[in-house]
């Protein structure tokens, strides 16, 4: 009987190490949202996205529901956590979600690179 509860006490105390055992939180990765988010909608200068196309939000990082709602192309965002693939955005009117990656646009487009003058190689004049 004493061997038995060792070896369970060791696969429980296992089980806690291993990540595939580990389980996702409750509030599923929101639980540090009021200590990093603004509690008042960003001014304009502090939007730093725009949404290259309508845009499907999730209120949970780790949803496993459809989506809660949708921002509109071209919605401006201010990111306030990102991730891999979504990003944690909230709105000039204070809309609130997580949104892919792919569809954050920096404002005012990317950059242009710079082009670099390049001069024709000299030439040794003909004999």
């Amino acid at each position: 009987m004493r061997r038995l509860f060792g070896i369970a006490a060791l696969m429980a105390a296992l089980c806690t190490l291993l990540p595939a055992c580990a389980k996702k939180p409750a509030d599923s990765g929101d639980a540090d949202a009021s200590l990093t988010e603004p509690t008042t909608p960003p001014s304009a200068d502090q939007l730093t996205h725009e949404l290259a196309a309508d845009a499907k939000f999730y209120n949970k990082q780790y949803q496993e529901t459809g989506p809660d709602g949708q921002f509109a192309k071209g919605t401006k965002v201010m990111v306030v956590q990102k991730e891999p693939t979504y990003s944690r955005v909230i709105t000039a009117s204070g809309g609130r979600g997580w949104v892919s990656n792919d569809l954050l646009a920096p404002v005012g487009g990317a950059a242009a690179p710079t082009a670099v003058p390049t001069t024709a190689p000299a030439t040794a004049p003909a004999p």
